[in-house]
């Protein structure tokens, strides 16, 4: 009876030291995480290269409610249409009368407010009428077809490499970047909370600091 009451005193231990020495952080690949949190840098670049995404990093903001979404758009981000295959004539001439253009000298981009409204409220985290800067500023609105157009011409698509990220325990992730590849290469550092879906954007920053 002593010697199985040892062993379980033995086996008892060994679960505990097991369950009590975890640790809840875990740093892999350069990403500092919590366990079942684990979100790689490459992955996370792949996320911010992404054309459906990488207009949220094209452009500095403090703030979801702050950002631009006319520069978010600007390359459909994933929802939108290019070009009038798809249009009746009569929707062509409206959008025409309504922008003002004489001409579709660039393949125009269309997208539907209800898409619009879901990417804002997934990517972060809010309605359409809670930004700030309001897209019917710079895109022509439609009530008609419930839908935003624009005039497009060179892509504002920037080349992301994350150099290092952060997690916290609440799922905020600090990405600093660069973008090599711009005229003036810069740093940026991004904040995105992680989701079910992938991540929302919290805001995007100029820095100059050495590390995060």
């Amino acid at each position: 009876m002593k010697k199985w009451l040892s062993l379980i005193m033995v086996l008892a231990m060994l679960v505990c030291v097991t369950a009590c020495g975890a640790k809840p952080d875990d740093t892999e690949n350069g990403t500092t995480t919590t366990s079942n949190q684990v979100v790689q840098q490459d992955t996370i670049q792949t996320f911010l290269n992404d054309p459906a995404n990488n207009g949220f990093v094209g452009q500095y903001y403090d703030a979801p409610e702050n950002i631009k979404l006319s520069a978010v758009l600007y390359n459909g981000a994933g929802i939108g249409v290019f070009g009038t295959t798809n249009w009746t004539e009569q929707e062509k001439q409206d959008v025409l009368a309504a922008a003002g253009w004489d001409a579709f000298h660039n393949p125009p981009l269309k997208l539907i407010r209800s898409d619009v409204e879901n990417l804002v409220k997934e990517k972060l985290g809010l309605s359409l009428s809670e930004i700030k800067t309001k897209l019917e500023d710079s895109w022509c609105y439609i009530e008609k077809y419930d839908a935003y157009y624009a005039m497009h011409g060179d892509s504002n698509l920037v080349a992301i490499s994350v150099v290092e990220t952060q997690y916290d325990n609440n799922g905020v992730y600090t990405v600093k970047y660069t973008v090599p590849d711009a005229v003036t290469p810069t740093t940026g550092l991004v904040k995105l909370l992680k989701t079910d879906n992938g991540f929302q954007f919290l805001s995007n920053q100029k820095v100059t600091s050495v590390s995060i």
